[in-house]
């Protein structure tokens, strides 16, 4: 009895079994998946995942990619063709995977940069990363009302008028309602929004002046930990295939 293991995408894995009898040999397509081998590579995806101090933002790019791509199997298979969608907007990108008709899991990443000019704060920039999910009332690959829902990790570098730098790291939760457009050349647009939650601390400051601006950004954060409505509503264009 010989076993080949045989995997060119994450929806298409499958097993081979060549059996020898009577000279005969006949080979059986199983549709199955390796589980053992998947939960390892979710294990080494976890254990290498300890955030540090330092934001290493091309190391979890790869790191969301290749969890992405060896866990999808373990939910299951759409039923539609087009089962994955590479997603983005201005400033975040995602890679998503319908788990069904109407359920899709994903990672995403980005990076953003805001002028404040307000109480002694002159910018922000941030970098994040996260999964997300979505359900579609109809179906994701069409017309559909939608709920979406992103947890992300970032940092964030606000400078203020001194030249004082404050540097930020927390969780955020982004839930939001919407509608999604869906082409026929597989092409989607995806307008939502909702209430936003974060949770920072601060890691690190660079001080220039002893004027006290880190007061102004301790403020700032802190109105800013929850929003009823979110001041960044949720907009992407996305090619399913």
């Amino acid at each position: 009895i010989m076993l080949t293991f045989s995997c060119f995408f994450p929806s298409n894995c499958r097993i081979y079994v060549v059996l020898k009898k009577d000279k005969n040999e006949k080979n059986i397509l199983i549709n199955s998946f390796i589980h053992l081998d998947y939960l390892r590579y979710i294990l080494i995806f976890f254990l290498n995942f300890n955030i540090s101090s330092k934001f290493k933002m091309k190391k979890y790019y790869s790191t969301i990619i290749l969890f992405l791509f060896f866990v999808t199997p373990l939910f299951s298979q759409s039923a539609d063709d087009k089962s994955f969608a590479y997603r983005t907007s201005i400033f975040a990108h995602a890679l998503t995977y319908n788990l069904n008709k109407q359920n899709a899991v994903g990672a995403h990443f980005g990076q953003l940069s805001a002028n404040i000019n307000e109480n002694n704060i002159e910018k922000s920039d941030s970098s994040f990363f996260g999964f997300n999910y979505g359900y579609a009332f109809d179906c994701i690959n069409c017309d559909s009302f939608l709920v979406l829902a992103l947890l992300n990790y970032g940092t964030s570098v606000f400078t203020t008028d001194d030249g004082s730098t404050y540097t930020y790291s927390g969780w955020g939760i982004n839930v939001s309602g919407g509608y999604g457009w869906y082409f026929e050349n597989n092409i989607s647009v995806v307008l939502g929004i909702g209430p936003s939650f974060g949770s920072s601390s601060k890691k690190s400051e660079n001080l220039k002046s002893d004027k006290g601006y880190g007061d102004d950004v301790e403020d700032r954060v802190k109105k800013f930990s929850f929003q009823p409505i979110s001041s960044i509503p949720f907009f992407a264009v996305g090619y399913s295939f």
